[in-house]
């Protein structure tokens, strides 16, 4: 009896540590629903966990249908760029002396569009925000602590007197796992807060104009898994879906030095290469290769991948293997 107790406490002891043992997980892959169908994406990153393209999949299948790359100043995201529906688009985000984010311009490129987001601060705190496409205006914030607890809210019903009111803000007491992780989510709502943001009420009409009526948790991850977001001030008009996998960060930083040479997939070298051959560590894989807007090139089923006679630039190739799929961004210089 009391070996089988042993046995139980060190199962219970390893299993613990080795769920411990993870000190960050990072976003690989998100399905959103707000337009009605699914939109699904990959996320890559590079060794110092920051995103650096993200793939789109024709819905519903596992077909890349386009890829928008991510451009930094030094670790500070400055442009998402890309192609999707033959349109070139992308998101440019605009900072202050102090570093806060300002603004945050969508749409066809060379973003000429008016911005759809922008934000002020008293000193690195934030004071107010506008967010054109959600409809929503707030200034006046009140903190309590860390934590904004009222804003004054313009509202415009439809068919009603537009009217202000003092809106208190709703918040999880989860700790926000998107909080100033510009890039990896859209919504404003997601990484603005230090605690997931679930609504704000209206006293006047007794209601809640932005609700999050869906939030759950990965068991594993303790991290945002499913949200929400609807607005009845705009007839229960859907703000956001979405559903997010995740990985362990230093999983994904040391990956080359894995022992499971399908999980080491992502060694391929070299990685740029100046002449456009790059070589992959298995014998046999069963791959597709994509252009940098999606289009796809040719299947891959050797180690050695040539490009000599291809343009400069990046390359998207994605691998079925036993344990799902891998994508690697591939760049000819």
């Amino acid at each position: 009896m009391r070996s089988s107790f042993t046995l139980l406490f060190l199962l219970l002891f390893f299993g613990q540590s080795k769920a411990q043992q993870c000190k960050e997980y990072v976003v690989i892959h998100v399905d959103d629903t707000t337009s009605g169908t699914i939109t699904s994406y990959d996320l890559t990153y590079n060794d110092k966990g920051l995103p650096t393209s993200r793939i789109y999949y024709q819905p519903g299948t596992t077909d890349v249908s386009s890829v928008l790359q991510y451009y930094y100043t030094g670790d500070r995201l400055d442009s998402i760029m890309g192609n999707m529906d033959n349109n070139r688009v992308g998101q440019r985000f605009g900072y202050d002396t102090l570093g806060n984010l300002i603004s945050v311009y969508n749409g066809l490129l060379p973003f000429q569009r008016t911005s759809n987001a922008m934000f002020g601060y008293n000193g690195t705190q934030l004071s107010y925000m506008w967010i054109q496409e959600r409809e929503f205006n707030v200034d006046k914030l009140v903190y309590e602590g860390e934590i904004i607890k009222t804003g004054v809210v313009p509202f415009h019903p439809y068919g009603g007197t537009s009217f202000t009111d003092v809106c208190t803000f709703l918040f999880d007491t989860i700790p926000n796992p998107f909080y100033q992780k510009i890039g990896i989510v859209d919504n404003p709502w997601q990484y603005l807060f230090k605690t997931s943001f679930l609504g704000i009420n209206s006293p006047k009409n007794n209601w809640k104009p932005i609700n999050s009526w869906d939030i759950s948790y990965d068991s594993s991850s303790h991290q945002l898994k499913t949200i929400s977001y609807s607005s009845v001030f705009t007839d229960m008009v859907i703000l956001q879906r979405s559903h997010y996998q995740y990985a362990c960060r230093s999983e994904l930083v040391t990956s080359i030095n894995n022992k499971d040479k399908w999980e080491d997939i992502a060694s391929v070298v070299p990685n740029p290469s100046t002449d456009g051959v790059f070589k992959l560590n298995i014998d046999q894989l069963n791959g597709k290769l994509y252009t940098s807007t999606g289009e796809f090139m040719f299947e891959v089923q050797t180690p050695t991948i040539d490009l000599s006679t291809y343009p400069s630039g990046f390359y998207v190739l994605k691998v079925s293997y036993p344990k799902g799929n891998k994508v690697v961004r591939l760049v000819k210089i």
